[in-house]
């Protein structure tokens, strides 16, 4: 396995340590940097915004007042126009009324464009009034029929229609203009239309503002689903006509969108890149940068020279820790360390205490590893020839069957059997619910036999339980018990219970009777005996242990068998009569998980 060096671990440490609060103050300074960048954008963007909606608000305004002004105007003019039997002359003097009242406005403020135009081809253009056209000439049909929003125009009764700066949508007109166009309507019919135009180069002036802030312009017409106008730079997959909408919810990944709403239905749309945003924002954190890698370099030459001095002392401990051995374990007082910090001083008296600690365990693990030998050698001593007291006893059941006693021969077979159980030699001590079950059933026969009836028992045991892991002769002290407290010389029966249930991850064993139970200071003596025989040193424990098999003696042979998964419970019964109650958590064993699995299976 790779070694790990101490010294390499603390540095890196140290460096992480460093480096982390660096990252993260790197990091929430870009963050907040952008931050105000971007509410800079917003904000000069809004401005922008705002102020761009109320100039094309303005000019919406007096293009449309324009338009109702010279509807009112000409109304009577286009009606004549459109009369069926009209003379030359009358045609002539209808379009000279449109005619005038058309180009005054292009001869007072140069800022707008009129045309007007009917159904039958008459066409007056503000601009070229002196030039081509009169009442005479007429448009091509094809003229006509190339204009998409007649139609929407007919049957809008009258409100006007924003067409988008694109061209070819004003007959023989196809520059680049913003224009509002509305049907002149007589009740009934559609006697002509008019458009009232600006130059797009006005509108580029307008969306310079927007320019000067560094973002881009769209002018979008919310009521028609098209894009009116933009400047040059905005995204061209964006910028939709012909009753497309803008899909605006795209911008938000790449830019900063604010959109301002307008009264006529107009909507105003500046974006600004965040790229440049966070250019900017990066070019701030780059002085930061500079100055935190700065302050690391320094940081980390003082980390090197500290963790050196630091861990000097600990080199010394480590190689007196390697030199440690079973025959110096008890020689850690004669080792020195060089004068250090408090915190080594503290390590290195930690590590003496260990050694005395584990001189000591290992000391009390070759005493128990001695009395477990001992008790083997005098188990195995008990168990010399023991095929003569089971054939003894064999002989004498025989003998009890032929002269017609069937309890002698009963007897002598239950007999038999808790002697094989008790002496048996095995491998450890361990035993199952289920064989402690089987032998004190027989040693309750014998009792049975003993007192006849005055006693009478029931044992309740799940099958599920009888392979749970138990110390040997563990259940007959408690049993025992009984028949020493139980009896006060009257003639009577008592009745004993042993259930054994599963109540969650923990198994009960209850051994209950309704005798005379147990002098109430006797009770509490035997408690304060098991537990100040829990506070002595293994040693004597196991001792202790030797003398005798008891309650006292089995509490504490359960307790080292079970550990922490062991409680147990002494208590005299307020109906009368005597309650051991012991605790076990079961294990899971692969045989359990087994089971388990078959059951979801099943």
């Amino acid at each position: 396995m790779k070694k790990k060096s101490f010294i390499r671990s603390l540095m890196v440490s140290y460096l992480w340590t460093a480096i982390l609060p660096l990252a993260v103050i790197l990091g929430i300074f870009f963050v907040n940097t952008v931050k105000n960048s971007q509410n800079i954008v917003e904000e000069k963007a809004e401005s922008s915004a705002r102020l761009i909606s109320a100039q094309i608000q303005s000019l919406m305004d007096n293009m449309s007042f324009l338009s109702v002004h010279l509807v009112n105007n000409i109304m009577f003019s286009a009606k004549g126009l459109n009369y069926p039997h009209n003379t030359l002359v009358k045609e002539e003097q209808y379009y000279s009324g449109i005619q005038s009242e058309c180009c005054s406005y292009a001869i007072e403020d140069s800022l707008y464009r009129v045309i007007f135009f009917t159904d039958r081809g008459y066409y007056i253009k503000s601009e070229e009034y002196n030039v081509d056209y009169n009442c005479r000439y007429r448009l091509p049909g094809e003229e006509l029929e190339g204009i998409g929003w007649l139609e929407t125009a007919r049957t809008n009764y009258g409100k006007s229609l924003i067409l988008p700066v694109n061209g070819h949508k004003i007959p023989l007109d196809d520059r680049k203009t913003l224009t509002l166009a509305r049907a002149i309507r007589d009740p009934g019919k559609v006697v002509g239309y008019l458009c009232i135009q600006v130059e797009a180069e006005y509108l580029d002036e307008i969306f310079k503002i927007g320019e000067q802030s560094g973002a881009e312009v769209l002018l979008f017409d919310s009521s028609q689903g098209e894009t009116v106008y933009s400047t040059s730079g905005f995204p061209s997959e964006l910028v939709r006509t012909e009753d497309q909408t803008a899909d605006l919810s795209l911008l938000e990944k790449d830019y900063l969108v604010i959109r301002e709403e307008e009264l006529n239905g107009l909507t105003t749309v500046l974006i600004s890149p965040r790229k440049e945003i966070y250019a900017s924002a990066l070019q701030e954190i780059c002085i930061l940068l500079v100055e935190g890698i700065g302050l690391l370099v320094l940081t980390v030459f003082f980390i090197c020279y500290y963790t050196r001095k630091m861990t000097k002392p600990l080199k010394v401990l480590t190689a007196q820790m390697s030199s440690m051995t079973l025959e110096n374990l008890n020689a850690g007082e004669e080792n020195t360390v060089p004068p250090s910090y408090d915190e080594i001083r503290y390590l290195y008296e930690g590590y003496q205490d260990m050694q005395r600690h584990l001189d000591q365990m290992i000391q009390k693990e070759i005493a128990s590893k001695t009395l477990r030998i001992q008790e083997r050698l005098s188990s195995l001593q008990a168990q010399i020839n023991p095929h003569f007291l089971y054939n003894t006893l064999n002989v004498i059941g025989i003998m009890g069957s032929e002269a017609r006693q069937p309890r002698i021969y009963r007897a002598c077979l239950r007999l038999s059997s808790l002697l094989r159980y008790s002496i048996a030699d095995k491998n450890d001590s361990a035993s199952t619910i289920g064989m402690e079950i089987e032998n004190i059933t027989g040693y309750l026969e014998l009792m049975k036999l003993r007192f006849e009836h005055h006693v009478e028992y029931r044992i309740q045991c799940g099958q599920e339980l009888e392979n749970v892991e138990v110390p040997r002769l563990f259940l007959q002290p408690f049993v025992e018990n009984v028949f020493e407290h139980a009896y006060n010389g009257e003639q009577r029966v008592v009745h004993i219970l042993i259930s054994c249930r599963q109540e969650g991850e923990w198994t009960a064993i209850s051994v209950m009777d309704d005798g005379r139970g147990m002098g109430e200071e006797e009770l509490e003596h035997l408690k304060e005996r098991i537990e100040e025989h829990k506070n002595t040193p293994v040693s004597e424990q196991i001792k202790k242990m030797k003398d005798g098999i008891g309650v006292e003696n089995t509490i504490m042979r359960l307790s080292f068998f079970f550990g922490e998964d062991f409680r147990y419970s002494l208590e005299n019964r307020e109906e009368g009569g005597f309650r051991v109650l012991l605790m076990i958590k079961r294990k899971v064993t692969e045989e359990d998980e087994k089971d388990q699995s078959a059951d979801c299976g099943g």
